[in-house]
């Protein structure tokens, strides 16, 4: 059992490790070069709505959709869809609330005919990149867990 804690909190510092690194990129470093870092708060909520959708996708989404073999190809098709509709849902909601309670903008969720079509482009964008981020730890740590069960597999026939 002491094990398995030391396990996950090794595993909790290197997803802490990554994603101090990819924000430090993001806000960072794309701060410098648009010479605009963005509202603290913005931010915080938008990597947070990141961070949740790549988990709830990578740990809930696919496994349930992957690890049933009576799947159809349109029902997985629906589900990430509606996720991503989701995600994009609260992404607006939650970046025009918070943009107009802070008076950052005049664009709110009561006026959505406002709103530039780049935030939606953005918000289209950011999506994509976190479904296929999230995709890809997906099936890599698939990979990594099947090789260890394999791995444990032979050196018990031995």
């Amino acid at each position: 059992m002491n094990q398995y804690y030391m396990n996950l909190n090794s595993q909790l510092r290197i997803h802490i490790l990554c994603w101090s690194i990819f924000l430090f990129y993001e806000v960072i470093i794309g701060g410098i070069f648009n010479q605009n870092f963005g509202n603290f708060w913005v931010n915080v909520l938008a990597y947070s709505t990141h961070i949740a959708f790549f988990y709830f996708h990578s740990h809930v989404l696919l496994p349930y959709l992957l690890d049933n073999e009576r799947k159809r190809w349109w029902e997985i098709l629906l589900l990430v869809f509606l996720e991503l509709m989701c995600y994009a849902s609260i992404s607006l909601t939650g970046n025009l609330t918070l943009k107009y309670l802070l008076g950052l903008d005049e664009g709110n969720i009561m006026n959505i005919e406002s709103v530039e079509n780049s935030l939606y482009a953005g918000i289209l964008y950011r999506s994509i990149y976190f479904l296929s981020l999230s995709t890809g730890y997906y099936f890599i740590g698939s990979a990594i867990e099947k090789n260890k069960r394999e791995a444990l597999r032979k050196i018990q026939i031995e």
